[in-house]
């Protein structure tokens, strides 16, 4: 009888360590994407003034040249 008890009860403690375990997975999965989401946007910003600025030149030479 004991033994079971005790069997249960390690069950349980298990069982409570696995949700706390999953919920850390779970908060630790999101700040990862939230740092991925915000380095594709800083990206993305630093690209678009980029790509902007050589559009400008280009028409400014093409404008130029005409």
């Amino acid at each position: 009888m004991t033994n079971s008890f005790y069997s249960k009860m390690y069950q349980v403690y298990r069982l409570k360590r696995l949700r706390a375990c999953e919920g850390a997975n779970l908060v630790e999965y999101v700040l990862l994407i939230a740092l991925i989401f915000l380095v594709a946007i800083v990206a993305t910003r630093s690209f678009s003034n980029s790509a902007s600025q050589q559009f400008s030149t280009i028409s400014s030479a093409i404008t130029d040249n005409i």
